[in-house]
């Protein structure tokens, strides 16, 4: 079953990756890159609708989107409002990341897998992405194009977002390297929170004080997983999956991420921990 999926999710981003790259011959010129039905631009309102999108039953469409630098906010949102195959590309046309759902969204074409289609204080707000999703460290891209397919019988219209917003994980970036994970000391009645927000993060915490703590998750999604490191960056435990205690010496430091390369918004990429 795991080798049927991954099969499916291997030909839907091919697919995705020939739409982007689809070229034609200019006259008198070298091949030129498709060019987008739709193009727009991002700005910092996440409830600006950026294009409203007509996907034909079986069809797909390409949008461009460029990026001022001068908006603020290190997250770049590409959503739409229903959940159709989405694929994000850099300016180049390489595939960046897919998503079918707002559960969640991967690298490559990993986002496209049904598992996608499960819908389940540090962090500032629980966002919740409307329908299919990417989010970009922001400061990397001046533009990125999106392909939207619908693969049903039947038309589909539905908004697309393109906006920057700040990380609602408020310690990244500190928490992304291992030498600079912020001290937290967790007491009875408080905690920490983070979230995986985008491919590839990892998230460290060192705790000030030892002692057992719990390591929860909102839910599934993005499979969460934790372990323990020395100062060092040693590995010194086995890998934990969300509810379980986890038994900790002062400070020691604590790992987050993601398998497979997922991520989400912080509704489905949140984690707790607190004292046990």
């Amino acid at each position: 079953m795991r080798r049927s999926i991954a099969v499916l999710a291997g030909v839907l981003g091919a697919a995705l990756l020939l739409s982007a790259c689809d070229i034609s011959i200019g006259p008198g010129g070298p091949p030129t890159p498709r060019q987008p039905e739709i193009t727009t631009k991002a700005t910092q309102d996440p409830e600006a609708v950026a294009a409203n999108l007509t996907v034909p039953p079986n069809s797909e469409l390409l949008i461009g989107v460029s990026v001022p630098p001068t908006l603020s906010g290190a997250a770049l949102y590409i959503e739409l409002g229903a959940n159709l195959e989405l694929g994000v590309y850099d300016a180049n046309r390489s595939l960046l990341a897919s998503s079918r759902s707002g559960a969640f969204f991967a690298r490559g074409n990993g986002g496209l897998s049904p598992a996608a289609d499960l819908q389940p204080q540090s962090v500032d707000t629980n966002i919740q992405c409307r329908g299919s999703c990417v989010i970009l460290p922001a400061a990397s891209h001046s533009t990125v194009y999106a392909i939207v397919r619908n693969r049903s019988g039947s038309q589909v219209t539905t908004p697309l977002f393109a906006y920057t917003d700040v990380f609602q994980d408020l310690n990244e970036p500190s928490n992304d390297r291992i030498d600079t994970a912020p001290f937290i000391a967790i007491n009875v009645g408080l905690g920490e929170s983070g979230a995986i927000e985008t491919i590839g993060d990892r998230d460290y915490w060192r705790i000030s004080t030892g002692g057992t703590l719990l390591f929860s998750a909102a839910n599934d999604a993005v499979e969460l997983r934790a372990a323990v490191f020395d100062a060092a960056g040693q590995q010194v435990s086995q890998v934990f999956f969300p509810g379980s205690p986890i038994a900790m010496n002062a400070g020691e430091v604590l790992g987050v991420w993601a398998l497979d390369d997922r991520a989400a918004a912080s509704a489905n990429s949140r984690y707790d921990l607190s004292l046990y």
